[in-house]
């Protein structure tokens, strides 16, 4: 008989073992509102815990449906396309929150947002670099760092941080992993690159600028062109009786004239408002990417624009 419970025991213990949900560890808990744009609650709770449980160690939660369902977290309640959605790792949770077991390493992610369907942010990148370390539900796939220069330390470096392997992104790259894109370092030669624009996007300051630039030369040469003639360029208007004003070749010198200075003006002030607008476009992005790594540095998380 007590050959019988040591068996069952230690078979039960084998069990547990085997079970994929390791209770060691920590995991990490945001709470946000509008994206996280608004930042609620961090915390840290032991793992093993489900992801509902980790929530109410962290907030006030209300439920519904037998304690399955997230009513409302700190008195913010569901009302009528907004709603509380909960990512792990970056993925859209795929299982309900009292179903879900946290693992080592997980960051669990509740935001609270408008939606027009449920499903239309599957992936957020705002637990970067998750999903690239611990995946979703203790499975993690592969991972490629793709990049122009493969073996730059850098993008090495961020390869070794992600447990992943640097390819060149010209290159075929492997089915069924985990991409990251880097943008540069650029390669040897490489000395200016410009976006045009995305799809559907209209273009950006530096092409309205290029644009401009590029239409200075053909109209002050057309005007010096104008100006420096010595006969009429349109013979029927110099046949045209004029009861008053100058002769036709003066006033052909004064259009170019006019040609030259009003639209190099005009030219010169639109260059210079493309030029202000990329200026303030580049200082936002440098104080956001300020911001983000500010939070990113104090553990929150970083606002997403999905």
């Amino acid at each position: 008989m007590k050959r019988f419970v040591l068996a069952t025991a230690l078979s039960v213990a084998l069990a547990g073992c085997s079970s994929g949900t390791s209770s060691s560890g920590h995991a990490t808990v945001w709470v946000t509102r509008d994206r996280g744009a608004r930042v609620l609650h961090v915390g840290k709770v032991p793992a093993g815990l489900t992801a509902m449980q980790a929530l109410q160690r962290v907030a006030k939660v209300k439920t519904r449906y037998g304690g399955r369902y997230v009513r409302s977290v700190d008195e913010i309640a569901e009302k009528g396309r907004r709603s509380w959605f909960y990512y792990v790792n970056g993925y859209l949770a795929d299982q309900g929150s009292a179903e879900y077991r946290l693992r080592d390493g997980d960051v669990e992610w509740w935001d609270y947002r408008s939606w027009r369907d449920p499903l239309q942010d599957s992936v957020v990148v705002g637990s970067f670099p998750e999903p690239f370390l611990h995946g979703y539900g203790g499975k993690r796939r592969r991972a490629v760092v793709a990049s122009l220069a493969p073996a730059n330390p850098f993008i090495r470096a961020i390869a070794r941080r992600l447990h992943a392997r640097s390819m060149l992104a010209t290159t075929k790259l492997p089915r069924g992993v985990n991409v990251l894109f880097v943008a540069g370092p650029e390669p040897p030669g490489t000395r200016f690159e410009a976006k045009l624009r995305s799809k559907g996007a209209p273009p950006g300051s530096p092409v309205r600028m290029l644009y401009l630039a590029l239409a200075a030369p053909p109209q002050v040469f057309l005007a010096l062109a104008i100006v420096e003639a010595r006969r009429p360029l349109y013979e029927h208007y110099a046949a045209l009786p004029g009861p008053w004003g100058p002769a036709a070749l003066p006033d052909q010198a004064l259009a170019g004239v006019v040609m030259w200075f009003v639209g190099g003006v005009a030219l010169t002030a639109a260059l210079l408002l493309a030029a202000a607008a990329w200026r303030r476009a580049e200082m936002s992005r440098q104080l956001a990417g300020e911001t983000e790594r500010s939070r990113h540095a104090r553990g929150l998380p970083e606002a997403n624009d999905r």
